[in-house]
């Protein structure tokens, strides 16, 4: 905020460690903001010796009373008109938590205060649930953390003098602090500098971003809860039809090889914690073996082995497979005998596929196609077309090496190919039906005979005297055959069409 200068989030600075300027009373923050930076902020304000990586363990929020209370809490908001307000006045009603307070307490600084600056209401919805309560604890318990609502007009004077100008409904207000963080959130670069440029080319970097791991997040739903990194069998198909369970983010610390059955630690990011697991040796080894793609006798394997062993085996596999062509191999083995929630696995599988439109050899590409149809439909809209856009060109190339290797594939997820791209799917299988490929020639005249409905219907929309001209004789006599054993999903119009160059090619065949 101009003229002040930019004290970034991504920037180490000295929030957390104590005053050094000699001051009568305390220094006084304004924090504006009540996104994640912002509640950060007021708690390495007000805490001694803040780390955030030690936050569960230093104030025991493993074991909180209100864990329960406040997941309910973000479930019902889900469904209200104001989730700001709704989020401040349950967190008010909730059970005091004794314990969370005393140690709160016992990290109180004594040399700042910090008022808490925000637009309408102290929390939002889109912040984190452990960020929000821990502040919310402290305005209730800590008099030096104070609360100024309304919009942050202005930051005139320098630190340690500065005023802030505040209009809340109507009202300005000015008031002193010694110092000033504000956490607004970013801007756009490209619009502030070149806004006409920005305009301009809004929709084609939109659309480009679409390919942009940052843009979107690469967990799903329960990711790192604890409470949902059931045993994989234990999901039903009831269970699915409600919610699936998640798979966990697990982290494994390999100890040295010792005489110990356990070589492994396990540690199991949670909603509010880490909690310590183990894994058995054999668990590892079968880790490795499908991380090389091997593997032998892996369901009697899979049946010896502990709920969470075969959760933290399938995240170990499929974190691999995002690098090694050898484990993607592994994880298609892995798929076939296990059965994963789709949302455990549908963002990890987007970015595989993803991956594999950029910078994907041949045989990833046909690796990722061996998944099958039941595991490509999880992939995101956007991303399943390019994919598929790309296979379709490989095709078309005709290089035969290439062709001999992705077509055979292909032909068995037709069913996933997206709309958009059924005629161009249709125009490279009529293309390749007789040429020289000896594994791909076969596989798109096979692919041809077993056509799905979506994309047979396709194919008799461009049905027509005229298209048929335009076809080789032999990719016409052999479209006309196959599609006579089809009558039942035919019109009647244009089966006489169909008969009619079935009928001459079979005239021919004779004479």
């Amino acid at each position: 905020m101009p003229p002040q200068p930019l004290r970034s989030y991504w920037r180490n600075d000295s929030l957390h460690q104590p005053e050094i300027e000699i001051r009568s009373d305390r220094t006084k923050y304004i924090v504006s903001g009540n996104g994640d930076g912002g509640l950060i902020d007021v708690l390495r304000l007000r805490l001694k010796d803040f780390k955030q990586e030690d936050l569960i363990q230093d104030f025991k929020l493993d074991t909180l009373d209100q864990r329960d209370a406040l997941l309910q809490i973000e479930e019902s908001i889900a469904s209200v008109s104001d989730p700001d307000r709704s989020i401040y006045e349950q967190y008010c009603q909730l059970k005091k938590p004794e314990e969370l307070d005393r140690l709160l307490i016992l990290r109180l600084r004594s040399d700042t205060a910090v008022t808490f600056n925000y637009a309408t209401w102290p929390f939002s919805c889109r912040s984190s649930v452990l960020h929000r309560y821990l502040v919310h604890r402290l305005l209730q318990i800590d008099e030096h953390t104070t609360v100024q609502p309304g919009f942050l007009k202005a930051l005139d004077g320098h630190e340690p003098s500065l005023t802030a100008t505040i209009e809340l409904d109507g009202e300005i207000k000015h008031l002193p602090f010694h110092r000033a963080v504000v956490r607004h959130g970013p801007n756009s670069a490209i619009a502030r500098d070149f806004p006409k440029l920005n305009e301009k080319l809004r929709l084609t970097l939109d659309a480009r971003n679409v390919f942009d791991e940052t843009r979107r997040r690469l967990w799903p739903d329960g990711f790192f809860d604890e409470r949902q990194m059931a045993s994989v069998e234990s999901v039903s198909a009831q269970e699915e039809t409600k919610k699936p369970a998640d798979i966990g983010m697990i982290v494994v610390e390999e100890s040295p090889s010792s005489t110990e059955p356990v070589v492994g630690k396990l540690r199991a990011s949670s909603f509010f914690g880490i909690g310590p697991l183990t894994i058995n040796e054999n668990a590892i080894q079968l880790r490795d073996d499908l991380r090389n793609g091997e593997s032998q006798d892996l369901g009697n394997k899979l049946a010896l082995l502990k709920g969470i062993e075969k959760v933290w085996l399938f995240s170990s596999v499929l974190d691999a497979a995002l690098v090694d062509d050898r484990a993607l191999i592994g994880l298609r083995h892995l798929l076939n005998e296990t059965n994963i929630p789709a949302s455990a696995i549908s963002d990890r599988i987007t970015r595989l596929v993803r991956d594999a439109v950029f910078k994907g050899s041949i045989a990833r590409k046909e690796s990722i196609l061996r998944l099958g149809p039941g595991i490509l439909k999880l992939v995101d809209a956007d991303v399943l077309q390019a994919f598929f856009g790309s296979i379709i060109q490989l095709v078309e190339r005709d290089q035969y090496s290439e062709v001999n290797v992705i077509m055979p594939a292909l032909r068995h997820v037709q069913e996933v190919i997206p709309p958009g791209l059924y005629d161009s799917y249709i125009d490279a299988l009529l293309g390749q039906a007789y040429s020289n490929a000896v594994a791909g020639a076969p596989a798109a005249r096979l692919a041809l005979q077993t056509l799905p409905n979506n994309l047979l219907t396709a194919l008799l929309e461009r049905l027509s005297e005229e298209w048929l001209a335009q076809l080789a004789e032999k990719t016409k006599i052999l479209l006309c055959k196959i599609l006579q054993q089809r009558t039942e999903a035919i019109p009647s119009e244009k089966r006489l069409l169909i008969d009619k160059y079935a009928g001459s090619a079979s005239g021919k065949s004779t004479k």
